[in-house]
């Protein structure tokens, strides 16, 4: 954890405090803690039920990033934004990192959303953000082809995921949101293209181009 940078880390640490407090909970605890984090697009689009967070009900859409369904669930989150986080935000730097990270989750949460906008399973995870921060990856070190391929494998993971949902929370979340991850993805690529043209623009250093040298530090 130490030789993540501040973003990447933070997100991480945060990540595994929420899901252990989560974890400490009863399981109707747990549900109710979802129902009331996690961005369940029928209160966000109808609601008819008074508030049950100290913030406007959309917010959500941020709070549900910090949750998960299962130790599987965070451990392949976790696991790839180890990969994935530490290159793009070195290229990026840390703010313009965190916002794409933010933004793409919030994003995917939005597509989900509109996809199924009276659904009264809560969308959770950050999968939607790391989406787009493994599209950013691509799109900044086009060169480094094995990460390609472990994005591939990163959705079909997610797949079985999905389909390993007994007796877990994930049963009733509805399991994978394919919205938010394509969403996530075609936010990840436009930020990181408009990082790029502003990067050339200005004439900064800091975008590494097509060079791989940046991203093989993280490995």
């Amino acid at each position: 954890m130490k030789h993540l940078p501040p973003v990447t880390a933070g997100i991480a640490l945060i990540s595994l405090f929420v899901f252990a407090y989560q974890s400490s909970l009863t399981g109707d605890q747990r549900i109710l803690f979802i129902l009331q984090w996690g961005a369940v697009p029928y209160e966000i689009t109808v609601r008819d039920l008074p508030p049950t967070v100290p913030f406007p009900i959309a917010g959500t859409l941020l709070t549900a990033l910090l949750l998960h369904s299962g130790l599987g669930h965070l451990a392949v989150n976790m696991t790839y934004l180890g990969l994935f986080g530490p290159p793009v935000e070195r290229a990026l730097g840390r703010w313009r990192f965190l916002a794409l990270f933010l933004l793409c989750g919030i994003g995917a949460g939005v597509a989900q959303v509109a996809a199924f906008p009276v659904s009264m399973f809560p969308t959770i995870g950050a999968s939607g953000a790391l989406a787009g921060v493994m599209a950013a990856y691509v799109v900044l070190f086009p060169r480094v082809s094995p990460r390609t391929i472990v994005f591939g494998v990163w959705c079909v993971l997610q797949v079985m995921l999905a389909l390993d949902t007994l007796n877990t929370v994930q049963q009733w979340t509805g399991g994978v949101a394919a919205w938010a991850h394509l969403a996530g993805i075609g936010l990840g690529v436009f930020l990181a293209l408009l990082a790029r043209r502003w990067a050339a623009f200005v004439g900064s250093e800091r975008m590494p181009e097509v060079s791989g040298r940046a991203a093989r530090r993280a490995v």
